[in-house]
């Protein structure tokens, strides 16, 4: 499934597709998590608070420039 496609499905509600971008982008943001959090449980915390807010704002993504800058 293209970025694109998946993007539009989760604007959509398709739940099958809000699973798939959890799985594509939650290592990298982990990652990102990991630099300002003081321990893996609070990177952990601040990465579900994270997809929370990517999933209640992915409407207001235009698809103009990078997704992953975008999250």
């Amino acid at each position: 499934i293209t970025e694109k496609k998946l993007i539009r499905d989760c604007q959509n509600g398709v739940k099958s597709s809000q699973f798939l971008l959890v799985k594509r982008y939650s290592g990298m943001l982990l990652t990102v998590c990991r630099r300002y959090a003081r321990d893996e449980a609070t990177a952990k915390d601040v990465l579900q608070e994270t997809l929370i807010r990517i999933f209640q704002n992915i409407g207001n993504y235009r698809h103009t420039g990078s997704f992953e800058a975008w999250m």
